[in-house]
């Protein structure tokens, strides 16, 4: 019976492991949330590194990493225009992200480290 007990609890136990690593970081913000899952539906195709290519060690990203990127006003001034507009290497997304969404992105850079 005891053995029957240990195995449901277990059971029970990894069922709720993953529900409770899938909730949100309780160090950002409302907004920093919301730019965090733009980043990682919009940007980290590009610039986060492949995550299964066995045959490099080092892989690195498309376009370039931005962790540290976003540190006072002008490197924020220039992630909300390269964002906006694109660069040469990047597409705009005017026209695919609100202006809001957008800043949830900028406050979520000023946080990845």
């Amino acid at each position: 019976m005891a053995r029957i007990l240990g195995m449901v609890a277990m059971a029970v136990l990894g069922f709720l492991l993953p529900l409770q690593a899938q909730q949100p970081s309780p160090k950002l913000s409302g907004k920093e949330l919301a730019g965090k899952k733009l980043f990682l539906q919009r940007c980290s195709l590009c610039h986060m590194p492949a995550l299964n290519e066995p045959w490099d060690p080092d892989p690195q990203p498309f376009g370039p990493k931005l962790n540290g990127f976003v540190k006072g006003t002008e490197t924020e001034t220039r992630a909300r225009v390269a964002i906006r507009n694109g660069t040469p290497r990047m597409p705009g997304f005017q026209y695919g992200l609100t202006a809001e969404e957008i800043e949830n992105i900028i406050a979520f850079l000023k946080v990845f480290q």
